[in-house]
């Protein structure tokens, strides 16, 4: 299984490219009309913002999908199982260091009274549209994990066997080597993203209404990632980033 390939690298939480290892869910309520985000208020009101539910993967964690689930259940108080395999995102943290965050499209299953991080996160539900403009131009590579998984979740729909707490069975276990597009075409290697690419950027940016229904975070990511092409290592489970 793809996302398992890379266990050896949750004991460090980072690469041996050095990057910091990230993990978190792009989450659709119960009933698919809208996504989960959550905010922060540890810095101060004056600097909330919005974002998808990640962190630091654990060296506890089995694997990234567990770590996903884990961190949104701490960070928004929701449980959820997840869909699809959305594949890494890149960017870096205020202090320069680079990131690279697995990202799952997620069900809600569960949605708890009080959780972990209730004291100073506040989650919320809202549309694709709207959460593309909560989450701002600062955080480009979570916009464009949006409008994947809003393709996805069109296509791929409810998960058949909901797991809350452990790895989930996900429904794409035979095409676990392939990603979605942001049109939604399948590529046959294993998930690579390139959010340099003006055109992606561009569609990513626009934020139209009409799309099928469907935060500041541990990882501060700022701006447009860094130049390159990151991409899955092979069997060896190393993170490759191809700047040519």
């Amino acid at each position: 299984m793809l996302i398992r390939k890379y266990g050896p690298l949750l004991k460090s939480n980072i690469t041996q490219e050095g990057y910091k290892l990230r993990a978190g869910c792009v989450v659709y309520d119960e009933a698919g009309t809208n996504i989960l985000l959550v905010n922060s208020t540890r810095h101060g009101s004056d600097r909330m913002t919005h974002t998808i539910p990640s962190g630091k993967v654990e060296s506890f964690d089995q694997d990234l999908e567990t770590a996903a689930v884990r961190e949104t259940i701490e960070e928004a108080g929701v449980e959820c199982s997840v869909i699809w395999d959305l594949g890494w995102y890149k960017s870096s943290t205020k202090t320069g260091q680079p990131t690279v965050t697995r990202l799952f499209l997620a069900q809600s299953t569960n949605v708890l009274s009080t959780w972990r991080e209730s004291e100073f996160r506040e989650r919320m539900w809202c549309s694709v549209s709207r959460a593309l403009s909560l989450l701002g131009r600062k955080k480009p590579h979570y916009r464009l994990a949006l409008h994947m998984a809003a393709n996805a979740y069109a296509q791929h729909g409810h998960p058949h066997s909901p797991l809350i707490t452990g790895p989930s069975q996900s429904r794409n276990k035979k095409n676990n080597n392939k990603m979605l597009t942001v049109k939604g075409r399948v590529k046959d290697k294993a998930p690579s993203l390139d959010i340099n690419d003006e055109k992606r950027a561009k569609h990513a940016d626009e934020g139209e209404e009409g799309e099928h229904a469907p935060v500041d975070d541990d990882d501060d990511s700022v701006g447009m990632p860094t130049t390159g092409m990151l991409v899955d290592g092979g069997d060896n489970g190393r993170i490759v980033v191809d700047d040519s």
